[in-house]
């Protein structure tokens, strides 16, 4: 939040939300990718996606997706799984959000 916060207060002086919004699924979904990477076996990766909530059928498909992480950060069961929901309680919050709420106090 650190890093995040430091770079949306210095660039929310700008009017431009949809940069960060654009900026914030990049974010997002570069987690997603270094995450697939972390799990490195599609076995690890089966377990962490049917921890994470997916249906059997679906995180079989995803974990043994023969894709690159990138690609692979895209994919539905991907979304499903890591949803943004899931991403902010992990601990990330939206630059977009903070430039909103630094708006509205101005």
């Amino acid at each position: 939040m650190p890093i995040t916060g430091g770079w949306a207060n210095y660039f929310g002086l700008a009017e431009a939300s949809n940069i960060f919004e654009n900026l914030d699924g990049w974010i997002r979904r570069k987690i997603r990718s270094v995450l697939w990477r972390q799990w490195k076996k599609p076995r690890t990766r089966y377990q962490r996606l049917i921890a994470l909530g997916l249906k059997e059928g679906t995180a079989r498909k995803t974990a043994y997706g023969g894709k690159g992480p990138w690609r692979m950060a895209k994919t539905y069961g991907m979304h499903r799984a890591l949803s943004n929901g899931v991403i902010e309680v992990m601990g990330y919050t939206s630059m977009a959000d903070i430039v909103r709420a630094r708006s509205e106090c101005t």
